[in-house]
């Protein structure tokens, strides 16, 4: 085979790596979960716990900018079952889209250094806190013409709900898939979305 047949193949095989994958590492008690949420990688989370059963787990510390809805589904419902905390450092790290749904997974949500959020709609980019909008994908897609949400934000909203934080159901609505409603810890807290502001 030449040359320019194997780069062919190579570039080929790169396009279908995620530019940014999931991240799972332990330090003592804590789960700490960083990158993009791929397809697949409900599996690799629940390795991840299964592997570390013994070491009695309690709190998964989240940096992502979001992903795949249904592997963020399984996740949750995994933090869920387990019985974890989540919390997110909003000085440093990102949870943003499906990333906002693991957080409500936690049994405890602590959202702490989260007070100088600016709040409201900007941007999509990787900001540090909380931000919510509506999902996009091929399958999906959010308000269209006043239309209301599309299947991939009802399955985000659903879940919310499934977790017990159906206030943050009313963020989702509040930007585009390319843009993000950010929040600061006390609003947080006042809908019930984190249980504290405090470093846990």
């Amino acid at each position: 085979m030449g040359r320019s047949v194997w780069m062919a193949l190579l570039l080929a095989l790169c396009a279908f790596q995620p530019a940014q994958s999931l991240e799972l590492s332990l330090k003592g008690s804590n789960v700490y979960l960083s990158g993009l949420i791929n397809l697949g990688d409900n599996a690799k989370f629940e390795a991840f716990l299964l592997v570390n059963r013994g070491k009695s787990l309690r709190m998964v510390h989240l940096d992502s900018p979001g992903g795949w809805s249904g592997d963020m589904q399984e996740i949750a419902r995994a933090i869920r079952k387990a019985g974890l905390s989540t919390a997110v450092d909003a000085s440093r790290a990102t949870c943003a889209s499906a990333c906002t749904v693991l957080f409500a997974a936690g049994v405890q949500r602590y959202y702490y250094n989260a007070e100088r959020i600016s709040e409201g709609v900007r941007k999509a980019d990787t900001a540090p806190g909380l931000g919510y909008h509506g999902a996009s994908n091929s399958r999906s897609t959010i308000i269209s013409g006043g239309q209301g949400p599309g299947t991939g934000t009802q399955q985000v909203i659903n879940m919310y709900y499934e977790m017990g934080s159906g206030q943050a159901a009313k963020l989702v609505t509040q930007a585009d898939p390319s843009q993000l409603y950010m929040i600061n810890g006390q609003t947080a807290l006042s809908m019930g979305i984190a249980t504290s502001t405090s470093r846990p």
